[in-house]
C-alpha cells in the first residue's frame, strides 16, 4: 500500500491540529511525501513521519512569523518616511 494512502489522513490531521489551517497541514503533508520521494524512502513507520511532521510544521509557523515580522518591519519603515 502506498504510504501516502496509509498515512496521509493521519498526518493531514496531526498538522491540521498544529497549524490550525486545514489548507497548511495539507500542504505540510504532501511537502513530507515528496522529500521522501525524492530520497527515495518507501519503508516508513508512522512515528518517524509524526516525529518529522511535528519539525516540518514547526519550521513552517516559525517561517510564517519571520515573513509577517519582516512585513511589519517594512510597514513600519515605510510610515516612518511619512
Amino acid at each position: 500500500m502506498d504510504i501516502s494512502l496509509r498515512y496521509g489522513p493521519a498526518l493531514v490531521r496531526k498538522a491540521q491540529r498544529l497549524l490550525a489551517s486545514r489548507a497548511d497541514a495539507q500542504d505540510v503533508a504532501q511537502a513530507l511525501f515528496l522529500d521522501l520521494l525524492c530520497s527515495g524512502r518507501s519503508e516508513v513507520e508512522l512515528p518517524y513521519l509524526f516525529g518529522t511532521l511535528v519539525l516540518e510544521t514547526r519550521r513552517s509557523s516559525l517561517l510564517q512569523r519571520q515573513s509577517l515580522s519582516n512585513d511589519y518591519r517594512c510597514l513600519h519603515v515605510f510610515l516612518k518616511r511619512y
